[in-house]
């Protein structure tokens, strides 16, 4: 039988940078046996070799739709998306102060079951495609107020090592009892 979207609880894993989306995405697949939609983003900018544009910004965001489309198709139960389409949204705007109309739609026609907001209580960790370690804080407010304009359900994801983890299952288990 061919698995259908309405199968999936779609968690969104969003926020500033070095906030620790991949590492909740990956351990929150491994403990609840989901899949993950990787941060393509990283893939498409490490292999580019000229500073990126505001088009590579839509580009990675259609590109992103495409996986996770395709990853829905043949995946049942919990998807955690390592970074969403309010990340490639966000970031336009901050480095270009703006982002494409179709960006804005595609954000506001992405769904999720549930958010988690990243906290940036954690150290910065130095990376070649980090750009904004002095901006987090204000990063986050804008992930915040974005989240809350677009009525998305989200839970804020705080604390060091385990905590974030432990904070982020408790708040499956509550939202979607029996599901593991």
């Amino acid at each position: 039988m061919e698995k259908t979207k309405s199968s999936c609880i779609r968690i969104a894993i969003t926020g500033p940078e070095s906030t620790g989306k991949s590492t909740l995405a990956e351990s929150l697949a491994a403990h609840f046996k989901g899949a993950v939609i990787p941060e393509f983003a990283r893939t498409y900018l490490e292999n580019k070799t000229e500073k990126y544009s505001q088009s590579d910004i839509d580009f990675i965001a259609q590109k992103s739709l495409e996986i996770a489309q395709i990853t829905e198709e043949k995946q049942q139960g919990f998807i955690f998306y390592d970074t969403d389409l309010l990340v490639c949204k966000v970031w336009s705007e901050f480095v270009f102060g703006s982002s494409s109309d179709w960006l804005k739609e595609a954000v506001k026609n992405q769904h999720f079951d549930h958010t988690f907001l990243m906290n940036v209580d954690l150290p910065w960790q130095e990376d070649p495609l980090r750009e904004h370690p002095h901006q987090r804080k204000e990063l986050f407010e804008i992930y915040k107020q974005e989240l809350i304009q677009l009525n998305r359900p989200f839970t804020i994801i705080s604390g060091v090592e385990q905590e974030r983890e432990n904070s982020a299952i408790q708040s499956i288990n509550q939202q979607f009892p029996n599901q593991d």
